[in-house]
C-alpha cells in the first residue's frame, strides 16, 4: 500500500475513535494499543515504580512497583523470645495511592491479579481489588537463637515465572473502561517486566485480553526496527535500530487533523510539539518497511 493511503487509513481510524462511530469490526476497532519499546524492566533494588497512564491523559492509572527488603523483628514462643529476620523480592501492582480510588484489577482474590488467559474478555463481569496485590514474591524466613531454622525460599503470585495479562479497570472522564496490561515477572523474583497494554475506548465495554485492536501484524513487526519513541518536555524524540526508507513522521491531532509532517533523514529525528493546544496526539512514522504511531499527550 502506497505511503500516503496508509496515512489515509490512519487519519481515518482516530477520527473514527474520536466520533465514537463504532466500526463495522466490532469492539475491537475502539482498542487502542501502545507498545512499550523498550521493554521496562523493574529489578528490586530497594523499591522500583513504573506508573501506567493508559489513555494518555493527566492521570495515572495504574502503577507497578518491583520492591525487595527485610523485615525484622522477635517471635514470641511460650518464654522464649526469638529474632527472626523475613527477606523478599517482589513485584505488586497498585491503585489507590497511585491512581484514582475508582480504578482495579479483574482479579479472583484480593492477594493476587488474576493473570488472565489471552483472549478471555475483561469487563464488567470481572471482580476488582481496590489497593493493591502481589503479582509475585520469593521470600525467606530466618528464625535465630535459640531456633536457628532456616524457611524457604518459598514463592507465590500468579505472574511469577510466567508472562500474563493483568485485566484493568479505569476511569476517563466520569466513565469505566477496561483494559490489560501484559507483565512478566521472573521466577526467583528478581525482576519485573512490563511489555505493553490496550484498554477499550468505548466506556463500559469488555476487551479480550491480548487484543490490539486494529494494529496490523506489520505494524508489530515493524517496532523491532524501533529503538523508541519517547516524549519529554513536549518534544517527541524516534531513535530507530536501522536504517529506513522514504521514511516520514506526522502527528495527528485526536480529530484526525494532520498537524505537522517531518521527512526522516536519519537514525534519530525530534519533533517539536511546543507550538500544540494540549491534548492527545498520535505519532505516526510511515516507510516502505512498515508503520508505528504512538500516542502522546502534549501538556
Amino acid at each position: 500500500m502506497e505511503k500516503s493511503n496508509n496515512l489515509n487509513l490512519k487519519i481515518k481510524r482516530y477520527a473514527a475513535l474520536a466520533t465514537g462511530v463504532t466500526a463495522a469490526a466490532g469492539a475491537s476497532a475502539q482498542v487502542t494499543y501502545t507498545d512499550i519499546n523498550p521493554d521496562v524492566v523493574l529489578t528490586p533494588t530497594g523499591t522500583a515504580q513504573y506508573l501506567l497512564n493508559l489513555d494518555g491523559d493527566a492521570v495515572i492509572d495504574m502503577g507497578l512497583v518491583a520492591a525487595s527488603g527485610t523485615v525484622t523483628g522477635v517471635f514470641t514462643a511460650g518464654t522464649l523470645q526469638v529474632p527472626y529476620t523475613l527477606s523478599y523480592d517482589a513485584g505488586v501492582a497498585l491503585f489507590g495511592t497511585a491512581a484514582p480510588a475508582t480504578n482495579g484489577w479483574m482479579g479472583a482474590s484480593s492477594d493476587y491479579p488474576s493473570n488472565v488467559p489471552n483472549g478471555n474478555a475483561i469487563g464488567a463481569a470481572g471482580t476488582f481489588y481496590q489497593a493493591q496485590g502481589i503479582v509475585g514474591n520469593v521470600q525467606s524466613t530466618y528464625f535465630g537463637p535459640p531456633a536457628n531454622i532456616q524457611y524457604g525460599p518459598y514463592s507465590y503470585g500468579n505472574f511469577l515465572g510466567t508472562e500474563g495479562y493483568i485485566g484493568v479497570r479505569f476511569d476517563i472522564s466520569g466513565s469505566t473502561h477496561y483494559g490489560w496490561v501484559r507483565v512478566e515477572m521472573a521466577s526467583n523474583g528478581t525482576s519485573m517486566t512490563i511489555k505493553d497494554y490496550a484498554y477499550n475506548a468505548t466506556p463500559n465495554t469488555a476487551i479480550a485480553a491480548g487484543d490490539m485492536g486494529t494494529v496490523g501484524v506489520n505494524e508489530v513487526n515493524f517496532e523491532n526496527a524501533i529503538q523508541f519513541i519517547s516524549n519529554q518536555n513536549n518534544q517527541v524524540t524516534v531513535k530507530m535500530n536501522t536504517t529506513i526508507t522514504n521514511g516520514m513522521i506526522n502527528v495527528i491531532s485526536i480529530d484526525g487533523k494532520n498537524v505537522a509532517s517531518i521527512n526522516v533523514n536519519s537514525q534519530t529525528e525530534l519533533v517539536d510539539l511546543s507550538n500544540l493546544s494540549s491534548g492527545i496526539y498520535m505519532v505516526n512514522l510511515t516507510s516502505n518497511e512498515g508503520t508505528i504511531t504512538k500516542k502522546f499527550y502534549v501538556r
